[in-house]
Formats: C-alpha cells, structure tokens, sequence
C-alpha cells in the first residue's frame, strides 16, 4: 500500500469513526458515569426522527467500514486467511463494542480502529480461534492503541 492509499484509507477510517463514535464521547461517558439515570432520562426524551437520523448514520457507517476493510488488498488477506467474512467483522465489531472498547484513544475509535488496521485484525481473528476470551482480547487491543504501538501483536 502506497502512501496515497494509506492517507485515503487514514481518511475515510477518521471520517467513519466520528460517526461510530459519536456517543462515546468522553464528555457523553462522564455523564453517564455521574449521573446514569439523567443521562437515560435525557436520551429517552431526544426527538424520535432524531434518535433514527442517528441510526441510519451509524449503520451506514458501519457498512462503510466493513466496505473499507474489504476494500484493502492487505486486509482481504487476513480475512481470507481467518476464512471470515462481512458477517463475522459485524459480529467481531458488536463483542468489541460490547467488551467495552468504544473508547478513543490516541485519535482511534477503538472499535473501528481494531478492525481496519492489520495487526490489531489478525490478533483478533487468530487470538479468538485459540480461545483467548473476548474481555482478553478487547483488552490487548485497546492497549495497543493507549500505547501507540505498532508491529504484530505476539500472543
């Protein structure tokens, strides 16, 4: 991958994590964390056509995600390679969000980040067929982001 494709790639993947990211915010996770109730509360009463204007937003970048790992020659392989698919990304991407990685760290929607760069794919795929647990697993990611790494991520 040249360097053009890499700034592409950096740029789509930046544009697509603001909208996945959205409501992680630190300031929404604060909020949350202080007063959980006020913060539900003040969710429920967000204007509906809103709340799906939102939705429609997210999934259409999730779908601009996958399109954009799918897209990369270097990425197809470690998908290949794994013998995953668009459907198993989308699974990979909800137990992330789920395992508490919807953090950004160091300018990476780490949910997003984890699965359109490399290293942090192959972990996933390959640590998940040795049976390291998810919680394990989201954990390494996320620090591999906090840190700055790069390189493989050896198990």
């Amino acid at each position: 991958m040249g360097i053009f494709d890499t700034f592409k790639k950096s740029s789509k993947l930046s544009k697509i994590s603001k909208v996945l990211g959205k409501e992680y915010t630190d300031y929404e996770l604060k909020k949350l964390a202080s007063d959980p109730s006020s913060f539900l509360r003040d969710s429920f009463n967000e204007d509906p056509d809103k709340r799906a204007k939102e939705r429609e937003e997210h999934d259409k970048a999730l779908e601009e995600l996958f399109d954009l790992i799918e897209s990369n020659n270097d990425l197809k392989r470690i998908i290949d390679h794994h013998g995953a698919d668009r459907e198993k990304l989308r699974e990979l991407y909800k137990i992330l969000k789920r395992e508490g990685i919807c953090l950004w760290r160091r300018g990476h929607f780490v949910a997003a980040s984890t699965l359109a760069f490399g290293q942090t794919l192959d972990y996933c795929l390959a640590a998940e067929k040795k049976g390291i647990s998810y919680e394990s697993i989201s954990s390494r990611c996320l620090m591999y982001f906090k840190n700055n790494e790069t390189g493989e991520i050896k198990f």
